[in-house]
């Protein structure tokens, strides 16, 4: 169930993200279309960068503790943006978020064939009946909040949920702890 709310807040922050930059650009930041199109698509390559990184920092972190370490990127990327008083500043935030979300998803997901390889797809339905929900929950929030206030305003919501992608993550990696310490009897 943990794993499962890791992918809920990350799936609303990529969805969300990539769904609302480009608006918060143009209207907040008064960005051209065609940059800010730009500015998406570097978004975009900075995840399939992160993801080939990522693969490569496994090797030597345990995949908890680089999706912890993802987590507080994807709070300071946030940030950034939330914060954007210029163009450049959000470019260095939606690089940072791209790079940062790359690793959640397959890590956590590894993460979970690990602790439950007998059952991973009963497991892999419920992780991804969450994130897929959550897919479909935040984007519109963020819409609400945007219409009655600024995109900035609605991109507040970003944060607030990559700081709760952190506090479950934190508490995913304090149950693996404790799980090494005391491996089950068998």
């Amino acid at each position: 169930i943990i794993l499962a709310f890791v992918l809920f807040f990350y799936t609303a922050l990529e969805v969300s993200t990539a769904g609302w930059i480009r608006t918060f650009l143009e209207r907040d930041l008064a960005v051209l279309p065609k940059i800010s199109s730009i500015i998406l698509a570097t978004f975009w390559v900075m995840m399939m960068l992160g993801r080939l990184i990522a693969s490569q920092v496994v090797k030597r972190v345990r995949g908890p503790q680089l999706v912890l370490g993802c987590s507080v990127g994807a709070i300071v990327g946030l940030l950034l943006i939330v914060l954007a008083s210029n163009v450049v500043m959000a470019i260095g935030g939606a690089v940072l978020c791209g790079l940062s979300y790359a690793p959640v998803f397959p890590t956590t997901a590894g993460t979970a064939s690990t602790y439950f390889s007998r059952m991973f797809g009963t497991v892999f339905g419920i992780l991804m009946a969450l994130a897929l929900l959550s897919g479909a929950v935040v984007p519109p929030a963020i819409g609400y909040v945007a219409q009655h206030h600024a995109v900035r305003s609605g991109i507040w919501i970003l944060v607030g949920i990559a700081v709760l992608l952190l506090f479950t993550q934190v508490l995913f990696n304090s149950y693996e702890k404790r799980k090494l310490r005391h491996p089950p009897v068998t």
